[in-house]
C-alpha cells in the first residue's frame, strides 16, 4: 500500500473490493462446496486411490481458503436477504 495515498480514498477502494468480493461468493454455494470435499475425503481413497493420492493436497487447500471466505460469504447471504425483505407467505399471510 503506498503512504501517501489519502486514507478516505484507500478505504473507499478497499470497501468497494471487499464488496465486489462478496458478491462474487454469492455465485457459490460454499457450505455445499466443503459437504462435497467431505464426501470426497470420504469416497475417493475407495474409489480411485492413486488420483484421490495426487489431488488429496490441493483439495485441502482449496477447503481452506474457502473455509476462509465463510465469513464473508455469510455476511454477504445476510445482506443480501435484508435487501430483499421478509419472503412471502404462503396464502397472503404474515411472517411469524
Amino acid at each position: 500500500m503506498d503512504n501517501d495515498r489519502d486514507p478516505v480514498t484507500t478505504w473507499q477502494e478497499a470497501i468497494t473490493t471487499i464488496c465486489l468480493a462478496a458478491g462474487a461468493l454469492l455465485a457459490y454455494d460454499l457450505p455445499k462446496l466443503l459437504e462435497d470435499a467431505g464426501r470426497a475425503h470420504a469416497f475417493g481413497p475407495l474409489l480411485d486411490p492413486t488420483l484421490y493420492r495426487a489431488k488429496v493436497a490441493a483439495l485441502d487447500e482449496d477447503c481452506v481458503m474457502i473455509r476462509a471466505a465463510l465469513p464473508l460469504y455469510h455476511f454477504a447471504k445476510k445482506l443480501e436477504q435484508s435487501h430483499r425483505g421478509p419472503a412471502p407467505q404462503p396464502n397472503g399471510g404474515s411472517p411469524a
